[in-house]
């Protein structure tokens, strides 16, 4: 069936296209809110992903497997929206490959712990004084070198090295807290 309705798209057809919006948007809105945590969010993607394949409906019949590659693209937009949601974590914008296959073969509850994990870490990295905030993002969000960070911030290569310190630290600290229900 699917194969019918990717040669359908192919040429343009709109009510293919829906049926199968309809079919599969919710699996992969279902597979991004495993991700990023929030139903809106998790819509946005999937509407990114399925503006992709109209985009590329002419590709859609030299697809050999559409669910796999409907994988692959959806895996890709969750992993983009991570790398723009926490970019402190992938300095280099990039998402090491050892933490994407971590990421795949984790079950959903601990999916959903790494999800509140990096919700800690937005809140813990918030919450730090200005010039360290600053310097730890100027250094894992747009992956400058400590030199050039000092250089930039009028500071020594030393004290930028002391405000990633503390702020990694600060971060370990925080989540290595136990946490209690009141």
């Amino acid at each position: 069936m699917d194969n019918n309705l990717l040669q359908e798209i192919a040429r343009g057809s709109r009510k293919a296209f829906d049926r199968l919006y309809l079919k599969y948007a919710p699996v992969v809105e279902q597979f991004a809110l495993t991700f990023v945590g929030s139903r809106d969010e998790a819509a946005d993607l999937s509407q990114d992903v399925f503006t992709k394949i109209w985009e590329m409906r002419a590709a859609l019949p030299g697809i050999v497997s559409f669910k796999s590659w409907l994988f692959t693209v959806s895996r890709n937009a969750v992993y983009n929206a991570l790398r723009k949601k926490h970019p402190f974590l992938f300095p280099d914008g990039t998402i090491p490959e050892q933490y994407l296959r971590q990421l795949l073969d984790s079950s959903l509850a601990e999916r959903v712990a790494l999800r509140d994990q990096l919700r800690i870490i937005d809140r813990i990295v918030d919450a730090m004084p200005e010039q360290r905030k600053k310097v730890f993002l100027m250094s894992r969000r747009t992956g400058l070198s400590h030199k050039e960070i000092a250089e930039l911030l009028g500071i020594s290569t030393k004290t930028v090295e002391n405000h990633i310190g503390k702020a990694l630290s600060e971060i370990k600290d925080q989540l290595e807290k136990p946490v209690f229900f009141s």
